[in-house]
């Protein structure tokens, strides 16, 4: 491995020779994102709220009053619950139903083809 002198006189040699004309230009563009009035009205609004955000937080919970909650349950109506039992009963009929009460049928399929005179009657209408 070569020196770190010697490197250093390589790299010079090599910025000396080169030709800058190979280069193409190109036109420098600086881009500078402002913000738009939507998020300048969202930063005035976070502004606004902040002093209050902090008088919550630091807000004394000793100085609470202590509540009970009641929950009211709300008990279905007379004719919801006459629908589950129609609805309970229905499946119940569904699911205990005997399948062995059932009688044997035999699926015969008629297909009655069209007599010869009819298919005359067709071809000379």
């Amino acid at each position: 491995m070569a020196s770190p002198s010697a490197e250093m006189v390589a790299i010079k040699s090599e910025l000396k020779s080169f030709n800058s004309s190979s280069l193409r230009h190109i036109k420098t563009e600086e881009k500078n994102t402002l913000p738009t009035l939507e998020d300048v009205a969202i930063e005035k609004a976070h502004q606004a709220i902040s002093p209050l955000l902090k008088d919550v937080e630091s807000f004394p919970k000793d100085k609470m009053n202590k509540i009970e909650i009641k929950e009211k349950v709300v008990l279905p109506g007379q004719d919801v619950i006459e629908q589950e039992k129609e609805a309970m009963r229905f499946t119940e009929g569904i699911q205990s139903f005997d399948q062995s009460q059932l009688k044997k049928a035999e699926t015969v399929e008629k297909n009655s083809l069209p007599t010869k005179e009819v298919i005359e009657q067709e071809k000379s209408a």
